[in-house]
């Protein structure tokens, strides 16, 4: 009876998984044409997930936090806009597209330490890891952020910053995306990442505004207009 139980609880633990990892975060009932067709001043979320701050920026010094935990330098350029950041769950599609339309360059920061995960323990929170791994980084000396990210500038002004988790990589670019510049057409697949993860938008000044009904806790699509006021 227990050999069964066991059975029936990892064959369902297994099947979840696999479920997750080849249909769930791939699910692609997202209308390309659709987002296309928006008016062009309009800046769209580029992924499913949930509004976690919207930080006013006026010296050019912006900040990404995950978990309450600094990602990384200020990445805006020395711009002033606004900083959008949007958790993406495990209940969230995990792909990313191009917020508008025109010309990027992209920035890699790969994690040193690539951490083999099984995809039965990709969302599952290890409490006791997670204490000891927080205490001896309060103890270091100087800690080193590990987290992976991959930083993305439109010629227009737009950033953004793609966060994953610390000392796994998991970011799946298209072709052609780290390829020095690229031209995007907003609503474009740009990558795909396979864990947990933050998408951090940055909107200077001279695109646009926040669009009124943004704002914290408020859960978005991708595809969800974020933006107005883009010419181009």
């Amino acid at each position: 009876m227990e050999l069964f139980v066991l059975t029936v609880l990892f064959g369902s633990l297994w099947f979840s998984q696999w479920f997750f990892r080849k249909f769930w975060f791939h699910r692609q009932s997202l209308d390309i044409d659709e987002i296309k067709r928006l008016p062009a001043d309009l800046v769209c979320s580029p992924v499913d997930g949930v509004i976690v701050y919207k930080k006013r920026v006026d010296d050019g010094q912006a900040f990404s936090i995950k978990l309450n935990k600094q990602i990384g330098e200020p990445w805006t350029g020395g711009q002033s806009g606004w900083l959008i950041g949007i958790y993406m769950s495990v209940f969230d599609r995990h792909f990313v597209i191009a917020p508008a339309s025109g010309t990027n360059t992209s920035l890699y920061f790969k994690t040193d330490k690539n951490l083999p995960m099984m995809d039965l323990f990709e969302y599952v929170r290890f409490y006791a890891l997670s204490i000891t791994s927080k205490r001896m980084a309060e103890n270091a000396e100087e800690y080193v952020d590990n987290n992976e990210r991959l930083k993305l500038d439109w010629s227009s002004g737009i950033k953004m910053l793609v966060i994953g988790d610390a000392n796994v990589n998991k970011i799946d670019q298209e072709p052609g995306l780290g390829d020095g510049e690229s031209i995007w057409a907003r609503g474009d697949k740009l990558l795909f990442i396979r864990r947990g993860s933050q998408c951090d938008i940055f909107i200077p000044d001279s695109v646009g505004s926040p669009i009124e009904s943004i704002a914290v806790g408020r859960k978005v699509k991708a595809g969800t207009p974020i933006a107005a006021g883009w010419r181009g």
